[in-house]
């Protein structure tokens, strides 16, 4: 780099000589000339010092520590590696590729987005057992309020969420924001009030719900408020379309307030998933266990245990939970009442467990595609944190299974009934009502 200091010396002994020389009228013009000069001078300066200075919030040896603390991770703490590589993904590859960007200086908003990245390639797009870096939204409303107490250091996540908040308040762009997460198979967690459409008035009447996701007690009261004046509305009709396609999930009360006004019992549903111990899932698993009553089991004696495509997870659960009945004040429904739930790949989370649920327990008839997945993982996404930054990465500590004995996250809940030629699932379902040989005016 050329010393900028030298340049100045330079321009300034040319000045003294010069300016015993030359008349006034030369010295005004020369001063001013001077002057530009050494403005531009003290800004070269000023810009060098800046460019030998600039560093991310951490350095390039704890970025390099953050990322060998995530590949373990991957390696012996994810459950779906296998997944992943069955899926075409070279693990090893991508991890080599990403070295070279860690010498870059990064910011949070930068290191947010490099993880994100790097997520997507190792589960192909797909969000592959909910693996993704937790946002601001994530963080502030879901981190927050449920799993704050397994995590530690409370501080530097903080800290590092601040930052990662003012560059999105800056830009003004929301980029990261978590109603801009988009992916093939993971749906909208948005919330938005349910739609209702009367199909054909006393017979067939349609509800779609968009997200399970309630975070703000306001929607919360609109969204069951919606639910039961819906049902209420409806009591005397035969079918209830619900149509859930490309909703990504969000809490289970939200499907359950589904179910609850329909039955006259307590229903019990059971699944079945495996798992691996290590450092990563310990804390998660003991929770799991003591909170929800999950039982340890031989991997045999889970049904279809061999269409599993696990070594990694070398042991098995048994879970079962119960859905309570809880009647809507004033609301009978009809005798024979029958529900029909509509599925796509975009069903996710815990919009897949919804589905799951309606097939063990035949409360709703599944019309549509293979859903995505990862609603049989456990109860709730885990996260870690990583160690020199703060950055916080979801993900689910159980491998789930379907029906089938299959991995949820790979083939997802199949539907009772498929799309036919050319006909979208309401389409379908329509038809399947038709069929029946029941009154329609469709």
């Amino acid at each position: 780099m050329i010393n900028l200091f030298f340049i100045y010396d330079i321009i300034k002994i040319r000045f003294l000589k010069w300016i015993k020389n030359i008349s006034m009228k030369q010295l005004i013009i020369s001063a001013i000339i001077f002057v530009l000069a050494l403005v531009f001078v003290i800004i070269a300066l000023n810009i060098s010092k800046q460019n030998d200075e600039i560093s991310g919030f951490i350095s390039e040896e704890k970025m390099q520590a953050d990322y060998e603390y995530f590949w373990d991770f991957i390696y012996n703490g994810y459950p779906f590696t296998e997944v992943c590589e069955r899926k075409g993904v070279d693990l090893k590859k991508i991890q080599q590729a990403g070295y070279k960007y860690l010498s870059d200086p990064m910011m949070q908003y930068g290191y947010y987005f490099f993880y994100k990245d790097l997520c997507r390639k190792i589960t192909g797009n797909r969000y592959l057992g909910h693996l993704y870096p937790s946002d601001y939204f994530d963080y502030k409303k879901i981190f927050k309020w449920n799993t704050l107490h397994l995590i530690k250091p409370h501080d530097l996540i903080d800290d590092f969420y601040f930052y990662v908040h003012q560059a999105e308040v800056i830009s003004d762009k929301n980029i990261g924001n978590f109603k801009n997460r988009t992916s093939p198979l993971i749906g909208t967690r948005v919330y938005s009030k349910p739609f209702i459409q009367i199909i054909e008035k006393d017979h067939i009447a349609y509800i779609e719900i968009r997200s399970f996701l309630t975070t703000e007690l306001a929607e919360k009261q609109e969204y069951l408020k919606a639910l039961e004046d819906f049902f209420i509305e409806t009591a005397n009709y035969k079918h209830i379309i619900i149509d859930i396609q490309n909703n990504g999930g969000g809490y289970i009360e939200n499907y359950e307030a589904i179910i609850s006004p329909h039955i006259k019992k307590d229903m019990n549903i059971v699944s079945y998933g495996l798992y691996s111990e290590n450092k990563y899932t310990d804390t998660y698993l003991d929770m799991f266990f003591k909170n929800y009553k999950a039982e340890k089991i031989n991997r045999k004696e889970v049904s279809y245990i061999e269409n599993c495509g696990t070594v990694k997870n070398d042991k098995a659960y048994r879970l079962e939970e119960i859905i309570a009945a809880r009647p809507i004040m004033g609301y009978e429904p009809c005798e024979d009442k029958k529900f029909w739930l509509l599925v796509d790949s975009g069903v996710y989370s815990e919009a897949d467990r919804f589905t799951y649920v309606c097939k063990a327990t035949d409360f709703a008839t599944v019309v549509g595609t293979n859903t995505g997945g990862a609603g049989a993982n456990g109860k709730s996404p885990a996260y870690i944190v990583l160690p020199n930054s703060g950055l916080l990465i979801n993900f689910d500590f159980m491998y789930g299974l379907n029906e089938d004995g299959r991995c949820t996250d790979e083939f997802g809940t199949a539907p009772d009934i498929y799309n036919l030629p050319g006909k979208s699932a309401l389409g379908t379902c329509l038809e399947t009502i038709k069929k029946l040989g029941e009154r329609t005016n469709f």
